[in-house]
């Protein structure tokens, strides 16, 4: 059945839908039973999933598995608009689907027979007063119904008849065709069982009369299958003894070759035993040309018990007492028991059930085949109660189940609406956070590959729990921050039923988190860098002083008497590099502090928030680009879903998923413990040492240069000094000056 492609209203103006936003998308709302009804002629592009997998979800996969009619563990539209035309013929309304609960009011049912079920189940229960029935009802009621002797499945056991014989009779048969199991659990017979034990056991017996119409198929009476395996024990090394005899007669002197002497001295090498397989891989006897074969005296040790075997069951009853077998002899047993071993060959197959042959006539015979059939014909009679059984349950699990599916698959109104989807497998608890959105995943390599196109804060946690196999989750961090999240972390994970897991950190998936982890980014990142500079450079003066102080201590423990190396030098294009660079560093400060120094007192905020946010917009505009693409799509389709729509989280959507740790209202919080670490206000005062000493630097430049003296008005600072013009400045005497006597 495939749904109609329109522009979603049914052809002929029939269905109205409502549509409501969700994930940036508009999506299809079921709020009446109309709309459940029309479903399958909604626009299959308006559907948000189009596949959806069994596994790997928190429906009853019993339910799943009614819907699933071609069992290949998928969920598609057609599929479910079969479920939906189902369920509209066995409701009068599918108006009460939307409460759910797991509860059919009976006068909603509208099959006939299904009414009847329904009625005759709570009468079985004592609740006949009863207006609707449960789920629970319906398993009591087939659990019990099941434990009948014949309760309709097809498959009668030895407790489904009183008559003693054919209870002995059924209990034999299903020895002989095992595999059968009755609805309560026990071993049975179907007709077609009985039918495949009919044939095997009639062919079995029509080859055991042949040997009646054929005697030479026993040549010895009942003693013929004792003297075949005598016989057959030694036919391939008589046949290899009399060949090496023809070939002797044929090739005078070649005896030598065909008594393989090598092989009795390897074998007389080590300590000998008759049933030495070296002296059993020897002929029979002596090989000499036209020789017979001995039954007594000459043979071969490892086969003398063998051959005296053949000589009293074989060769005594068919030749004559005799000491040796020519030949033609053997030839003439070989032809004796030919027809034997054909009769052998045409076995259809063992006996049914190791049965004698006089038993197996008797349970295959027409009077047993006629009492059989006539229970199995009773025990099918209660078939269609079962049936109304079956639909039953589908029936309750329908009320309960199918507009939960619907509204995640159709839409994705549960997830959105924060009643949870039935792909959220629990909650994570970690750094502080409450994780709602957390899928299984089946392996976390593909499933990263394709889920970190989401956009979203990925950490793969492996989960594990006494007594349970363990899993894989995907829980996705859509709020707070990702600076304590990393690979070995712990947390506690509980799933949709409460139960608790305990969770690892295996892979991390980095994506933005929220915007106010974006503003603080580049401080924490330059914060970052102070740290690892200064440590690098502590960790290069430790390692100067010490390598200093091993020197000299080397120098002092092996150079006594020795010139001292005087210090080195300081070299000049170092000095004048210092100088340069603490030039500049002065004029940057000189320019930033008199740039400050000309701001007023309401100016010099201002200032600050527009560097802070030239700083941090940068960072906030590509978080929030990434937020807004955040979707739940890839990491579904990750997981075998196909999704249709948007499902995009924003950011208040994401932090309603990821919940942190809050001191509740009206609580008292006392957060200064006795032995709590008192709190560092080193970056603090770091800054406000740059911001003296930026501040001081610009005051001696304002006072230099007079600017500090001209702000004030002349009331502070040093007044500069005036250049005075030439012209008015006193003549100045070329004279010599007059000698004194």
């Amino acid at each position: 059945m495939k749904p109609l492609e329109d522009s979603g209203t049914q052809p002929g103006g029939g269905h109205i839908w409502q549509y409501f936003l969700a994930g940036d998308a508009a999506q299809a709302a079921i709020r009446t039973g109309a709309d459940i009804a029309a479903v399958p002629q909604l626009d299959l592009k308006a559907w948000a999933v189009l596949e959806m997998p069994v596994a790997g979800t928190a429906l009853d996969a019993a339910t799943l598995a009614l819907i699933d009619t071609d069992g290949d563990g998928r969920i598609r539209p057609p599929e479910l608009c079969a479920a939906i035309d189902w369920a509209k013929a066995s409701f009068k309304s599918l108006d009460p689907l939307l409460a759910g609960g797991d509860g059919v009011v009976l006068a909603n049912i509208a099959d006939v027979k299904l009414q009847a079920a329904a009625g005759k189940a709570l009468t079985l229960l004592g609740k006949d007063k009863a207006s609707s029935i449960a789920l629970a009802d319906v398993k009591v009621v087939a659990e019990k119904m099941a434990k009948d002797p014949l309760n309709g499945d097809g498959v009668v056991t030895a407790v489904s008849t009183s008559d003693p014989a054919l209870s002995a009779a059924l209990a034999d048969i299903a020895k002989a065709v095992p595999g059968k199991l009755d609805r309560c659990g026990a071993p049975g017979v179907d007709a077609d069982g009985y039918a495949s034990f009919r044939k095997n056991a009639g062919e079995y017996l029509a080859w055991l009369e042949k040997p009646k119409a054929d005697p030479a198929i026993l040549p010895l009476g009942e003693k013929t299958a004792a003297a075949w395996e005598a016989f057959a024990v030694v036919r391939a090394k008589g046949d290899d003894y009399f060949a090496r005899v023809r070939l002797a007669g044929f090739a005078m002197g070649s005896e030598g070759f065909l008594n393989p002497v090598d092989g009795v001295k390897a074998a007389a090498a080590n300590a000998l035993a008759p049933d030495d397989l070296a002296i059993a891989a020897l002929p029979l006897s002596f090989v000499l040309p036209n020789a017979r074969l001995p039954l007594e005296e000459g043979v071969n040790p490892a086969w003398e018990g063998r051959l005296a075997a053949f000589a009293s069951l074989v060769a005594e009853p068919l030749l004559g007492k005799t000491q040796y077998v020519s030949f033609t002899q053997w030839e003439s047993l070989k032809d004796r028991f030919a027809p034997y071993a054909a009769w052998l060959a045409a076995k259809p197959c063992e006996a049914p059930g190791g049965l004698a042959p006089e038993r197996l006539a008797e349970l295959s015979g027409d009077a047993a085949a006629e009492k059989i059939a006539a229970l199995l014909a009773e025990d099918l009679a209660a078939a269609p109660v079962f049936e109304a059984l079956a639909s039953l349950e589908k029936l309750v699990r329908f009320q309960r189940d199918l507009v939960r599916i619907l509204r995640n698959f159709i839409n994705f109104a549960d997830f959105y609406e924060k009643r949870d989807g039935v792909f959220q497998t629990g909650t994570l608890y970690l750094d502080s956070r409450a994780c709602r959105l957390c899928v299984e995943v089946a392996d976390a390599g593909k499933h990263a590959a394709l889920a970190g196109l989401s956009g979203m804060y990925l950490a793969y946690c492996s989960i594990e729990r006494k007594g349970e196999p363990s899993r894989t989750i995907a829980a996705a961090f859509t709020s707070g921050g990702g600076d304590n999240l990393m690979v070995g972390r712990g947390g506690v994970f509980y799933d949709r039923q409460g139960r608790d897991w305990d969770a690892r950190v295996t892979k991390i998936i980095p994506n933005p988190v929220s915007l106010g982890e974006a503003f603080w980014s580049p401080y924490k990142k330059l914060q970052r860098y102070i740290e690892e500079m200064v440590a690098k450079r502590a960790a290069s003066s430790e390692a100067g002083v010490t390598s200093g102080m091993t020197g000299a201590v080397d120098q002092l423990a092996s150079g006594a008497g020795k010139t001292p190396v005087g210090p080195k030098k300081i070299d000049v294009g170092t000095v004048a590099a210092l100088g340069v660079a603490f030039a500049a560093a002065g004029t940057m400060l000189s320019v930033l502090a008199t740039g400050l120094m000309g701001l007023s007192w309401w100016q010099f905020p201002i200032v600050l928030a527009a560097a802070i946010l030239l700083i941090s917009t940068p960072s906030v505009i590509m978080a929030y680009l990434k937020l807004r693409r955040r979707n739940i799509a890839p990491l579904l389709d990750a997981n075998g879903w196909a999704v249709n729509a948007s499902a995009k989280v924003g950011a208040r959507f994401g932090a309603a998923l990821t919940a942190k740790a809050r001191i509740p209202a009206g609580a008292v919080a006392r957060l200064k413990g006795p032995f709590a670490e008192k709190k560092s206000h080193k970056f603090l005062w770091t800054a406000l040492a740059l911001l003296v000493l930026v501040l001081a630097a610009g005051a001696w430049y304002a006072n230099r240069s007079g600017l500090l003296h001209e702000w004030t008005g002349g009331r502070i600072g040093t007044e500069p000094a005036k250049e005075v013009p030439a012209t008015l400045l006193p003549a100045q005497e070329t004279a010599a000056p007059t000698e004194v006597k």
